[in-house]
């Protein structure tokens, strides 16, 4: 059975990732920061994960990394990453963690002879734009970051290419607004805190209901990531837009309230000045055409999947409860 290591595989997407590639019958070992009492946690054991092999450490420590590639693995899905807001406030930590632990993957990966790394990059490597956020962005669009995480990010994937051109096949993936059941994190997670607040019964005022927004489905990127594993022969290019479902908050709302009648109780309107100029439609003709992939859910159906998450998970935190009562 082949092994596939992830880094960042207790965090949000990477538990997503995790539950997908235990799917596809591979060994899976999580190499994270912070192991436990992460999101893993909150939903491995609902989905019979719990044995998963666990490694703590940083991956700025190319030790650890090295000695578990000893082992037989056949890919790296590297999704460890500071957030925005982390890389901002602490510029010297924050770019130290994104650019010399995604370059010692590259560099660990090629020396063991690891044939393939899934990475994530980011929307951010494009900056903002003053014109209409709804034109579409072209996969080989120049990067104009102007975030500090975003520029770190476009020096990764220029990183990637020169690892490329020694036969490792880097594929970076350029999220978006990722949401689902379990993210509690980042700038851009409060879509993901309303669509929790009303699967637990509470009721929810949606904020920026006007805010554009590329919504991802987590389980839409982990299954993305198991299709690329799966890829027989070199990708062709080192990094390739994701696109989501472009629709606003006020949808978003709306949507909640059709699964969950009466959780919505208003709208606030207007813009996040943190998205008001960021583009919200990639061209991924690219990715689609070359790995003959695309997403399951639009933003209806990722929300109502998300709901069914929560309150599955709510019922086993109840059993527990109940049976510890007992």
């Amino acid at each position: 059975m082949a092994t596939i290591l992830v880094t960042g595989g207790a965090g949000f997407i990477g538990a997503y990732v995790c539950r997908r590639l235990v799917q596809d019958g591979y060994d899976v070992v999580v190499h994270d920061i912070a192991p436990s009492g992460n999101v893993l946690d909150m939903i491995s054991e609902s989905w019979g994960m719990s044995g998963l092999k666990r490694i703590q450490g940083d991956l700025r420590d190319a030790s650890v990394l090295a000695n578990e590639l000893s082992k037989n693995v056949e890919a790296i899905v590297h999704l460890a990453s500071p957030l925005v807001d982390d890389v901002e406030s602490d510029p010297r930590e924050g770019l130290d963690q994104v650019i010399r632990s995604t370059c010692n993957v590259f560099d660990a990966a090629l020396k063991a002879k690891v044939p393939k790394v899934i990475w994530a990059s980011s929307l951010a490597v494009f900056g903002r734009h003053a014109g209409d956020c709804l034109t579409p962005i072209s996969n080989d669009q120049e990067h104009r970051s102007t975030s500090l995480y975003g520029a770190a990010k476009s020096l990764c994937e220029r990183a990637s290419e020169r690892y490329r051109a020694k036969g490792l096949d880097t594929i970076g993936l350029r999220f978006t607004f990722v949401y689902g059941a379990g993210r509690l994190r980042g700038r851009a997670s409060y879509p993901s805190h309303l669509i929790r607040n009303a699967a637990l019964g509470n009721e929810v005022v949606v904020p920026f209901s006007d805010q554009l927004l590329n919504w991802q489905y987590v389980d839409d990127l982990a299954d993305l990531v198991g299709t690329l594993i799966a890829h027989p022969v070199m990708s062709l290019h080192p990094a390739y837009n994701v696109n989501g479902d472009t629709r606003t908050l006020r949808d978003a709302g709306k949507a909640i309230e059709r699964a969950l009648s009466g959780s919505v109780q208003g709208f606030e309107p207007g813009v996040d000045v943190n998205y008001r100029t960021t583009p919200m439609v990639l061209d991924d003709s690219c990715l689609r055409a070359e790995f003959n992939w695309e997403p399951k859910h639009d933003m209806e159906a990722g929300i109502t999947a998300s709901i069914a998450m929560y309150q599955e998970m709510q019922r086993r935190m109840a059993d527990v409860s109940s049976g510890a009562e007992e």
